[in-house]
């Protein structure tokens, strides 16, 4: 009935609530899931797993934003300076995919045969989650 109550509706904008993260839980033992909803930190860690665990351009049901390189260091005789500059940049690139996680730091690797081992700290809007990850 009031116009101007109308005009003031449509020019505020919405704000759009930020949803929490939402993921059904992996049993990565047995490779299947549990049935069980997790959320927040628990489910950013189980993005990162699964992110680093995918290789990225190798699966046509994930985008190409998915997944890592980081086998792509494997089994290659590079210097270890290069391995660890370039595993920090791919895992950088790989997690900084999902909108929950601000950075990465202390990022630590080592190769040992055909493994790469890494541990790092993930920062999200959750807290601080430690990862360690064996490619």
């Amino acid at each position: 009935m009031f116009p101007f109550d109308i005009e003031d509706e449509e020019a505020m904008p919405e704000i759009e609530e930020e949803k929490e993260l939402e993921e059904y839980e992996v049993d990565f033992e047995s490779g299947n899931l549990t049935g069980r909803k997790i959320s927040g930190k628990e489910a950013v860690k189980q993005w990162i797993h699964i992110a680093l665990s995918i290789d990225r351009y190798h699966y046509t049901q994930y985008s190409w934003e998915y997944g890592s390189e980081l086998r792509e260091l494997i089994g290659k005789h590079y210097d270890e300076a290069y391995i660890v500059t370039e595993a920090k940049r791919m895992v950088e690139e790989a997690v900084m995919q999902n909108e929950k996680i601000t950075g990465i730091r202390d990022f630590k690797c080592s190769m040992k045969c055909s493994t790469l081992t890494m541990s790092f700290t993930a920062e999200t809007i959750y807290g601080e989650i430690e990862v360690s990850e064996n490619v």
